[in-house]
């Protein structure tokens, strides 16, 4: 469903449960542009370059469990873009900031994966924009008048460290946990096609068998076999 700034329904769709709520999106929105508000569930890089050449930029709140930015273009990214388009001169010069050390950071991780340059050198450099980034949003965080634009750096700023806990491990840990979110995707519709377990214990039960299942599958074992080994050892 699209609604107006009024409430006003402009476009609306129905699907079955097991269709990505994205997919609608472009024809929904069709005859729009401007600005296009929606939940975290809407992040994609697809998506949002579609309708962005178009003249239609979605807007998106940052997914909690995203380890940093998502695309230059999305996840953090339409935060700092926000920031880059605020009416406040001071708030946009350092959002301007914010979005140029994103595009920085992803260029940095691309010439690591082409090695193109050492994890030393990608590190280092993944470092100072670190203090960067830092440095920008505690400025926004402090500016008067800009409540909207001081509760985004906050929120921000409280996820920092985990935002950066790719420099532990610069070569295993990724920027993002798309690979995550992908694995667990067929789950989620299942849960919503099954309307969960209807219990605490039922979905504490399904939580450990999936995270068992997809343990297994990724490190090359049959996820049947080594079920049964457990059941086997506990009767």
């Amino acid at each position: 469903m699209v609604i107006n700034e009024t409430g006003e329904i402009q476009a609306l769709t129905l699907t079955k449960g097991n269709v990505d709520d994205r997919k609608p999106v472009p024809k929904l929105t069709e005859k729009l542009t401007g600005l296009l508000f929606g939940d975290k569930g809407y992040i994609k890089k697809e998506l949002f370059a579609k309708l962005f050449d178009r003249g239609l930029k979605l807007v998106t709140k940052v997914k909690k469990d995203f380890t940093i930015l998502i695309n230059p273009q999305l996840g953090l990214s339409s935060d700092f873009e926000r920031l880059a388009h605020s009416w406040n001169i001071e708030v946009k010069i350092l959002g301007c900031y914010l979005r140029d050390v994103a595009v920085e950071l992803f260029a940095l991780k691309k010439a690591l994966l082409k090695n193109e340059i050492d994890v030393f050198r990608f590190a280092r450099r993944a470092r100072k924009l670190r203090k960067r980034t830092r440095y920008y949003l505690k400025e926004i965080f402090h500016l008067p008048e800009v409540i909207g634009a001081s509760r985004v750096a906050k929120n921000i700023l409280k996820s920092e460290r985990m935002m950066w806990k790719f420099l532990d491990d610069p070569e295993n840990i990724p920027l993002t946990n798309n690979h995550a979110e992908q694995q667990i995707r067929h789950y989620v519709v299942y849960c919503k096609n099954s309307y969960f377990t209807q219990s605490k214990r039922g979905n504490a039960f399904l939580e450990r068998i999936i995270s068992l299942y997809l343990t297994w599958k990724q490190r090359g074992l049959n996820p049947f076999q080594n079920l049964l080994s457990i059941v086997s050892h506990t009767t």
